[in-house]
């Protein structure tokens, strides 16, 4: 079972149930030879809003091949929740089921980890609204479910597939933001991967920008220990590496130079990485790092590893009409 350190609980009675989310990777017994699809709802995963639909012990829905096993909570807006590589035994997503808050760029937050999307939001609770989910594919060759809800505070729906093959490490992912008004609708978008390798974080674990990038834009970082926030810097900095941030750190990349869409974080120690990959024709204009690094076991709700957040601002979106976002990830070790 996987713990990273630092992690706070209130109550140790609850730990091995609450504190992680490797009991729902570690869960599903022996490998299959194919894709299967499992759901359960045996977990309590802390509710990060009291609506309607918002459940206790939510569906978790696992996707699984030789190579991999993925789960998905769409009842706590979770497209990815974990994301474990069976080679090594190591998940690589941050997961926690009963997250405390923690002050972030974008305002306090409980961050239960995996892979998300801005839209739907809910501004009240600041955290994606509970999505609703179907099984669309389920053979040995291929399974998929469907995620998906119309935004409350807008016209824009959110329609995504994940989607796993048989003996392949990737989860692929396709969102559409959907415009089902009678005008045009404008949005900020955002999706986040909060990625953390292995059992425990290794300091030199890094970060490795797509290719072509040699310049990236100093964000906010505590006391300014990065620099001053708005500074362009060259890249590589000392701080890839998660062991040289030494408070909270922020900082950005923009996409117009970059000569591929890959972003990987990895640990040359074990020469694993986790991957993030999207096409061209996918519009994201930058991405957006932060950490605490080796800090975060001082901060209330802080969490380990690196928070990876594409950010595409100012999508028109006419009536009748969408925006695609089809990407994957994966990991794999050299």
């Amino acid at each position: 079972m996987r713990f990273h350190r630092g992690m706070m609980c209130t109550m140790i009675a609850v730990l091995v149930l609450l504190c992680h989310g490797s009991q729902i990777a570690s869960a599903t017994g022996d490998s299959p030879n194919g894709c299967t699809i499992q759901v359960r709802n045996d977990i309590h995963v802390a509710p990060a809003a009291e609506l309607a639909t918002t459940k206790g012990y939510p569906d978790i829905v696992i996707l699984e091949n030789p190579l991999i096993r993925v789960s998905s909570i769409p009842n706590r807006g979770r497209l990815i929740f974990d994301y474990l590589y069976k080679p090594t035994g190591h998940s690589h997503l941050y997961t926690e089921t009963s997250p405390m808050p923690t002050k972030t760029e974008r305002g306090y937050f409980l961050e239960f980890g995996g892979y998300y999307a801005s839209h739907p939001w809910n501004p009240r609770s600041n955290q994606p609204y509970d999505l609703e989910y179907e099984v669309l594919k389920k053979t040995p060759e291929e399974c998929a479910i469907r995620i998906h809800k119309k935004d409350p505070e807008s016209a824009i729906g959110l329609e995504s597939v994940i989607a796993i093959r048989k003996n392949d490490p990737s989860v692929y992912v396709e969102m559409k933001l959907i415009n089902t008004g009678d005008k045009d609708e404008t949005i900020d978008f955002f999706d986040r991967a909060v990625v953390s390798l292995g059992e425990e974080m290794n300091d030199k674990t890094r970060v490795v920008l797509p290719q072509g990038i040699d310049e990236i834009t100093i964000g906010k970082s505590a006391d300014g220990w990065m620099g001053s926030e708005g500074e362009g810097v060259p890249w590589p900095q000392p701080w890839r590496e998660w062991g040289a941030f030494k408070e909270k750190g922020h900082f950005h990349v923009d996409l117009a130079k970059a000569k591929e869409r890959i972003l990987k974080v990895y640990d040359p120690e074990s020469k694993e990485f986790f991957a993030k990959e999207w096409g061209t024709e996918t519009p994201y204009q930058k991405v957006e790092i932060s950490s605490w690094g080796p800090a975060y076991e001082d901060t209330f709700g802080a969490y380990p590893g690196f928070a990876v957040t594409n950010v595409a601002e100012g999508l028109l979106i006419s009536p009748g009409e969408s925006k695609t976002f089809k990407l994957k990830f994966y990991a794999s070790k050299e």
